[in-house]
């Protein structure tokens, strides 16, 4: 529910529904004080209200009414609707109108219903609708950005508008308040010298360049403990397309919630189609199979649903980048319920540990002032920085596939030099494309003059992120986790719990032994199986040693996972699992 405001002009004659008093409905009246039931006695049933055009989609379906009113400030207000709301048995489109400033007179809902429709007006009265915001592309590659109460594009556009479904969240949050100047220097600027705030703005502005880079929807989730500046990290990122307000303290902030069901987070990616979902406290959310969640959010496809009269309704769709925090990170919720984080899970929604906190460089404040403040400016100065940015972008390069190039070319030489020198795992390589994009989006936001930092800052904050998140065991894929405990566990109780038998001090008694040291041909780990049930840390220790042995360093006998060993004082013949100590030393575990 959303609509424009506009000032009437004071002095004039002239009424701003003349433009279509010839098709006003038989039998009403239209006047300043409202519009009335035209009898002996006229009967007022609403103030002034009326249709200035009607709607339909590209393909000629949903069509619609925009509907103006003058609501009881003396504002003059409009929005699309479905045409279906004024058929709507209880009138509910009378109800909204009222709480946006129309007065409605109490029983006369149907009488102004049947006026709304009664509107016949001329083929030329017509406007595109679009039920969702973001890109819309012509055949000849031009571009036009919708947003609930604007039109971004190369050349002027007049002839589409936003019409909704229904409620649409975007519309009251991705609001503008100061300009784009005011923002740059109260909520961008202090976010200089602190990788992860400027991860915030970047993750933003990428946003709407995922489907000219050819990517898929997922995100990133910054957990930790309480007080570690990850709110404030969220309303930065928000401020540069909405309200950027600390959620606690606003309804009508862009930065949402996790504490909803996976069906009502549905409607509110797709509010946020080609932008921004913010979310805070994941450890909220009280959805059972969370890791469904992950899967359908970053697929951009909605559960498919019947309507009312059985029919089947269009699925919900939606490209998103998505920015997360919470005190636990995706993969433990994931696993709240029992259930296993798969490899899948940890590229949709990378979780990036914020330990030590956000903040850094606090510009001579104390920190708690620091982000006191900026969390104010980011609910005072908001909304500008998104739309100059798109601005910017269409007047860059002005058609899609022009734009889309340069976006991937330079994606491209950022992958290159991001993963020089390290060995990754696929996985790893498609998180790390993702971050590319955020490189690009940042530095063209500096390009444009939004962002008060320079390139090699840009750059040098994303490459932090990766850091981190590399430097994070949890994000290993399940193969590999098993295996990296059992490392971990090898290096912490070496020379505590196991037995080594390479510098021929056999004597020495270990307790509590997981397992021996020897040397046949190349130094072998003998596990004994109670030492690699333990150092599987939780996995299944036959699947963790079928990757070993896929991997090349599981010394063991045909169709069997253990060999026979003989063990000075202790057997001549027992069986072990028996791994290559090499794995300790590999790169890529």
């Amino acid at each position: 529910m959303s609509s424009t405001v506009s000032k009437i002009p004071h002095g004039s004659d002239r009424e701003p529904w003349d433009e279509v008093k010839d098709y006003l409905p038989k039998g009403n009246i239209l006047s300043r004080p409202g519009v009335y039931l035209d009898k002996s006695d006229p009967v007022l049933i609403s103030g002034p209200c009326w249709v200035s055009s009607l709607t339909r989609s590209q393909d000629g379906n949903d069509w619609g009414n925009v509907i103006h009113w003058i609501d009881q400030d003396g504002k003059h207000r409009h929005s699309a609707f479905p045409m279906s709301r004024l058929h709507d048995r209880g009138c509910s489109l009378a109800t909204d109108l009222a709480s946006l400033g129309l007065k409605v007179i109490p029983g006369k809902n149907r009488q102004l219903m049947e006026y709304l429709a009664g509107f016949e007006l001329p083929k030329d009265f017509r406007l595109q609708s679009v039920s969702k915001l973001g890109w819309l592309f012509n055949s000849d590659g031009s571009m036009v950005y919708v947003l609930p109460d604007d039109l971004i594009s190369f050349e002027n556009t007049e002839d589409i508008i936003f019409q909704p479904e229904e409620h649409s969240p975007t519309a009251n949050t991705m609001t503008t308040r100061g300009d784009v100047n005011h923002w740059s220097k109260y909520v961008a600027k202090p976010c200089c010298g602190n990788p992860l705030l400027i991860f915030s703005l970047c993750t933003s502005f990428a946003a709407p360049l995922l489907v000219h880079a050819g990517l898929e929807g997922g995100g990133f989730h910054l957990y930790g403990g309480s007080s570690k500046g990850k709110t404030t990290a969220l309303q930065v990122s928000a401020s540069v397309w909405g309200n950027g307000a600390d959620p606690a303290a606003s309804e009508n902030s862009y930065v949402g919630r996790w504490n909803t069901t996976a069906n009502a987070l549905e409607g509110t990616a797709a509010a946020h189609n080609d932008g921004l979902l913010a979310l805070d406290e994941m450890g909220v959310c009280d959805a059972k199979d969370f890791g469904k969640v992950v899967y359908d959010l970053s697929s951009g496809q909605g559960k498919a649903r019947m309507n009312k009269n059985t029919s089947m309704r269009q699925n919900k769709s939606w490209r998103s980048l998505i920015l997360s925090t919470g005190e636990i990170s995706a993969k433990e919720k994931i696993e709240e319920l029992g259930k296993r984080s798969q490899t899948g899970h940890g590229v949709r929604m990378v979780d990036i540990p914020i330990a030590d906190g956000l903040l850094i460089d606090t510009h001579g404040q104390d920190a708690g002032d620091f982000a006191n403040e900026l969390k104010k400016s980011a609910g005072q100065y908001y909304g500008t920085a998104g739309r100059a940015f798109i601005e910017k972008l269409i007047n860059y390069e002005n058609n899609r596939f022009a734009l889309s190039k340069d976006i991937v070319n330079k994606m491209e030489s950022y992958r290159v030099a991001l993963t020089a020198g390290r060995k990754l795992h696929s996985h790893q390589q498609r998180v790390i494309q993702r971050l590319t994009l955020l490189i690009v989006a940042g530095q063209l936001a500096v390009k444009f003059g939004l962002l008060p930092m320079n390139e090699q800052e840009i750059a040098s904050a994303i490459k932090s992120v990766l850091d981190r998140w590399l430097g994070d065991e949890s994000n290993l894929p399940p193969d590999l986790r098993g295996i990296h405990d059992v490392k971990n566990f090898f290096i912490a109780n070496k020379d505590s719990r196991f037995k080594s038998f390479i510098n021929g001090d056999y004597g020495f008694q270990v307790r509590d032994i997981a397992g021996y040291i020897v040397f046949q041909n190349e130094e072998l780990i003998l596990f004994t199986k109670p030492g690699i049930i333990e150092a599987c840390g939780g996995h299944g220790y036959q699947s963790v040693l079928n990757e070993f042995k896929k991997r090349g360093f599981l010394k063991h006998e045909k169709d069997k996972l253990t060999d026979k060993f003989e063990i000075p004082g202790v057997s001549k013949r027992m069986r072990l699992y028996a791994i290559r100590k090499s794995f300790v030393d590999d790169d890529l575990l």
